[in-house]
């Protein structure tokens, strides 16, 4: 009778047991679901991210006109060595 009722008590203190790791593990899983979902959190990286877009966008533009640059001065260097080369045949 007495390791009968001893062994109650031991599962009894286990099921406690049992019940306040689940307690704990649900309390951790809303605590992590609301941060991982939290809106402000979330829009936080979402400007993070239109920031680095933006940064980009501005980056890829300037290499655009730094090109467009380039390739107007080798017109108008081509143009004028063209126009050289037809005024000395029309010599």
């Amino acid at each position: 009778t007495m390791r009968f009722n001893e062994a109650e008590r031991q599962i009894k203190r286990l099921g406690q047991d049992l019940q306040q790791e689940r307690a704990k593990c649900q309390a951790e899983k809303q605590d992590l679901e609301a941060s991982l979902f939290d809106p402000q959190i979330t829009g936080q990286e979402q400007l993070a991210k239109l920031a680095a877009l933006e940064e980009e966008l501005a980056k890829a533009k300037q290499d655009l006109e730094t090109q467009r640059l380039r390739y107007e001065e080798q017109i108008r260097v081509l143009s004028a060595k063209k126009n050289l080369r037809v005024i000395a045949l029309s010599k």
